[in-house]
């Protein structure tokens, strides 16, 4: 063997063997003293359309066999999701589908480290009013649940440091649930 696959061979076992004791050294991560509130779940958008009458302009533009009486333009309906805990808003935003056109899902996956203790937690999640719309249901989504105009779920909840509790959509129960790890 030469002495070059020899200085190889011991140079790939020094790095393993550092790697092996760095692996030893008890590491905590910031916020590894915090509990985890994770909220997930998925639903469907509804399809807002807001429809006119095509001025004579608008129909003198198209091809003939392009042409409407009336024009739509529709857009899915977003949703407004609040979290607050212990009356401090820690999200309060609009929450769109997902796809260039906003014609998928909506998915809520946020996590929010709060630190052990009780805690007052109220959650909101309500499908944004549009003006001037018609709301109407994509009968092809029909395998995701559907969601009420307006859910809200609030309780009072013990974290304990380290632990990670869900609050995720049952749609049986038609509402939002907390689930905890089960240890």
């Amino acid at each position: 063997m030469s002495a070059a696959r020899v200085a190889g061979l011991v140079l790939a076992l020094a790095l393993v063997a550092v790697t092996a004791g760095l692996s030893q050294v008890p590491w905590r991560g910031s916020g590894a003293g915090d509990a985890v509130l994770r909220l997930s779940w998925r639903t469907v958008s509804e399809r807002i359309e807001a429809c006119r009458a095509a001025t004579p302009e608008e129909q003198a533009r198209m091809a003939p066999h392009m042409r409407q009486d009336r024009v739509c333009e529709g857009r899915v309906a977003p949703f407004r999701l609040r979290v607050e805990v212990d009356g401090v808003a820690l999200t309060d935003t609009e929450v769109r589908a997902a796809g260039a056109r906003e014609d998928r899902p909506v998915y809520i996956l946020r996590e929010y480290a709060l630190s052990p203790g009780v805690h007052a937690v109220a959650i909101r999640f309500a499908r944004v009013v549009m003006p001037g719309g018609e709301l109407e249901v994509d009968p092809t989504a029909a395998t995701l649940p559907r969601f009420p105009a307006v859910v809200e779920w609030s309780d009072t909840v013990r974290l304990v440091a380290g632990e990670v509790v869900l609050v995720t959509w049952d749609g049986g129960a038609r509402s939002l649930v907390l689930r905890r790890s089960t240890r």
